[in-house]
């Protein structure tokens, strides 16, 4: 009979830091907030509520410092899966409010934007595409699953409440 040497067993757990929302004490995720021309930021969720935040303006050096190297942008195709860029594209283009944001700092500020919305939408899904290969498909599936979930707890709670009323 072989002598069997047992398995070890072991807990892995991730740390994570995450932001909540002061209002409705809900995880803020990373396309949950909104920032409005002043500068303050808002969670989507509950932005009737108040600013949560105010980011401070970028100075005109800092912005070149982050957006004056163009050839970030520059992708090789051959790298990247074209149905995740193109879907990247389509969903980073829910950051046009930044791209405004930025736009109008160039303009008050005499610069030149160095990225059009395409540009910038298409450097934020190389940043996640080199992080995951699937991001964006992930990201949608996720999306997906979440809104199905949501859907899922409206139609169960629209039941009771409707058998709360025939009861009455």
């Amino acid at each position: 009979m072989k002598q069997i040497t047992p398995i070890i067993r072991k807990i892995r757990t991730n740390v994570e830091e995450y932001e909540v929302c002061p209002h409705c004490q809900e995880e803020i995720r990373e396309k949950s907030t909104y920032i409005d021309e002043e500068n303050y930021v808002y969670h989507r969720a509950c932005q009737d509520k108040g600013p949560i935040n105010k980011i401070k303006p970028l100075t005109p050096e800092q912005f070149q410092d982050l957006f004056g190297r163009k050839q970030t942008v520059k992708i090789a195709n051959e790298k990247y899966d074209p149905k995740e860029i193109e879907l990247g594209i389509e969903i980073e283009s829910e950051h046009k409010n930044l791209y405004n944001f930025f736009k109008s700092f160039c303009d008050k500020h005499n610069l030149a934007m160095p990225l059009s919305k395409k540009e910038m939408f298409l450097m934020i899904t190389k940043q996640h595409l080199d992080e995951m290969p699937n991001y964006n498909s992930r990201l949608k599936n996720m999306e997906n699953k979440e809104d199905n979930k949501l859907e899922k707890k409206l139609e169960a709670s629209l039941k009771c409440k409707m058998k709360l009323l025939k009861q009455e």
